[in-house]
């Protein structure tokens, strides 16, 4: 989320900075009001989205995926603010959550990521407790298994 936030921080100034009489000659015509964005995204966790749909008087399942209207809802209540969902790993604090997150501009998502699950024995897991037929998918897992490098960091 870092690289993302930084990575638009980045463009943003520098099309405003280099690109101006561009961007001038556009809103004549095609008007469009200037990008806000902090230097620091704002980020929200899933429980904090949650609470900011129900205090709008939108009801959505606290650990349910949101749909494409209420994400648009959700772009509404942040619109001033650039901010940063079987096979994303969950949160380590809470795994009734998540490690992944949505970028929204101007009120749309614009882009998605998530931290997936890399581990074909935890991936396996994940898919039966959400009722996945592994056998669907067993070409996904083999590729953990045997394909895909996995480098630690740590």
């Amino acid at each position: 989320m870092d690289i993302v936030d930084g990575l638009f921080v980045k463009m943003f100034d520098t099309l405003n900075e280099k690109c101006a009489k561009e961007l001038e000659a556009i809103n004549k015509q095609y008007p469009f009001e200037k990008l806000k964005y902090l230097r620091k995204t704002l980020r929200l966790t899933f429980e904090e989205r949650v609470h900011m749909l129900k205090e709008a008087g939108i009801e959505v399942d606290p650990f349910g995926d949101l749909n494409t209207e209420t994400e648009r809802k959700l772009g509404q209540l942040v619109l001033e603010n650039s901010t940063i969902l079987y096979h994303a790993m969950p949160c380590h604090d809470n795994s009734k959550y998540s490690n992944s997150f949505d970028v929204f501009i101007r009120g749309e998502e614009i882009i998605s990521g998530a931290q997936r699950i890399h581990v074909p024995e935890f991936l396996t897991e994940r898919a039966q407790a959400c009722g996945i037929d592994v056998c669907t998918i067993s070409t996904y897992i083999d590729a953990f298994r045997y394909g895909v490098l996995m480098v630690d960091l740590e």
